[in-house]
């Protein structure tokens, strides 16, 4: 679970902004059911299950999403990494030549696969890591929350470690490259006492933007996890699909020979034992396919049913199952997901009907998160203040993030949505309708 995500020197992120999970004291103190879920061992930290984020093109959205995806893939991926590998998660700010040769900053607090409250934080640029923090949170007998260090890296020095670090130290310092986290170096090592900061990483939160191809994988690997043993998330997903009016019938599953024409598959030779399996794995979910029931007339007569690939279904359709598919794996897992462009493909009624599961604590008994990007104003009127967050860019083009909850002022009887769309929180875009079509009028005159 994500408490706050801060990132500094990120394409348009500026100076350090950050995107906070906690609640204002209104919030906590009117106890909005819909809003929080309570940490468990935590007693007073309660955390949001949504945060909606707004703001104009080219305000910084994607990259605020972005930066969760590096910071992801930095933890990952960097123990692959040899001498001279770049750190492409790095990009500086553009437009200030001071902040080009500045190091990137990525800090994040989280509830790990352990349920422990951890704080990590990397400072880093092209070539080399220039920070990296690592501590957890512990509550003592009178409730008091303090935080201690686990590991402390800082460029040119030793690694120092807290009391309550476990597992290999020296070792693994030794063989962890000036590019490489010694968080991703540790766990490769096998030291077990990192593995649910790293599972956080890995298992806790996904990050997407539903392209074609994470359309169809999702969709692929829950055909594959559904046609194994959860046959009652199918039932679920086939009733979701029955009460949005999309036409079909059912989903059915069937196990395929051939893989799909774009889908290259590394020869097995080549990889090691662990590799093998995650190969096995793909090829497995690649030869599984969905397939969509509709009914058949002839005339004003039915005469049967038809079984379409799910290729062949609307953009709409297709991501609507992509994302039920996720959302129910995350809400039981109670995980995070952050979404760019959420609303692209959806009416407006379907996006605030799936925003409104993750509201419901019946539903969202484990604490799963969904953190999106819209231009939908209409969403901001099922959100709490505290979960519109809105982006903007300064004179300087750097973004800027703020939560409508920090506005003072606002009366309660005028909706957000209706004052946002006005310009009265900003982060909208201010557009001269009189100048575009005089310039059109002149062309068209001319030509």
């Amino acid at each position: 679970m994500l408490i706050e995500f801060a990132a500094t020197n990120f394409r348009s992120i500026k100076e350090r902004q950050v995107l906070s999970m906690l609640p204002s004291e209104r919030v906590k103190l009117e106890k909005r059911k819909n809003a929080l879920f309570n940490v468990p061992g935590y007693k007073n930290l309660d955390i949001l299950t949504l945060a909606g984020i707004w703001g104009r093109n080219s305000s910084g959205k994607s990259n605020l999403i972005k930066a969760f995806k590096a910071m992801k893939w930095l933890v990952l991926k960097s123990h692959t990494f040899t001498y001279g590998d770049s750190l492409k998660a790095n990009e500086s700010f553009a437009f200030d030549v001071k902040y080009h040769d500045m190091p990137t900053l990525f800090e994040m607090d989280f509830v790990g696969e352990d349920w422990k409250r951890y704080f990590y934080l990397i400072e880093f640029d092209e070539k080399e890591i220039y920070k990296e923090e690592l501590h957890y949170y512990v509550i003592s007998d009178q409730e008091k929350t303090t935080r201690r260090k686990l590991y402390v890296r800082h460029k040119g020095d030793t690694i120092t470690y807290g009391e309550d670090f476990r597992g290999f130290r020296k070792v693994v310092e030794e063989r962890t490259l000036p590019n490489v986290l010694f968080l991703s170096k540790s766990v490769q090592e096998n030291n077990a006492f990192l593995n649910p900061v790293f599972d956080f990483f890995k298992m806790g939160f996904a990050v997407s933007d539903f392209t074609e191809h994470q359309i169809d994988f999702q969709s692929r690997y829950f055909a594959k996890i559904a046609g194994e043993d959860n046959q009652k998330d199918l039932e679920i997903l086939n009733n979701a699909l029955k009460s949005i009016d999309t036409g079909i019938l059912q989903l059915e599953i069937e196990k395929t020979n051939k893989l799909p024409k774009n889908i290259i598959i590394e020869p097995e030779d080549e990889l090691n034992e662990k590799q093998i399996k995650e190969r096995e794995m793909f090829i497995d979910i690649f030869k599984t396919e969905i397939k969509a029931v509709h009914r058949v007339f002839e005339g004003n007569n039915e005469i049967g049913i038809e079984r379409r690939a799910l290729q062949e279904e609307s953009e709409g359709t297709r991501k609507f199952i992509a994302v039920f598919s996720a959302f129910m794996q995350i809400i039981k897992k109670g995980n995070l997901f952050v979404v760019d462009e959420f609303d692209k493909s959806f009416h407006p009624l379907l996006t605030k009907t799936l925003i409104l599961l993750l509201a419901n604590p019946r539903i969202n008994k484990n604490g799963a998160q969904l953190i999106f990007t819209t231009h939908d104003a209409d969403l901001m009127d099922v959100l709490d203040n505290d979960q519109i967050n809105l982006l903007q860019k300064d004179e300087y083009g750097a973004t800027e993030i703020y939560a409508v909850s920090d506005i003072r002022g606002l009366r309660g009887d005028v909706s957000i949505a209706k004052r946002y769309l006005r310009g009265e929180l900003e982060a909208i875009p201010t557009i001269n309708h009189s100048a575009i079509n005089r310039s059109l009028e002149v062309y068209y005159h001319d030509n």
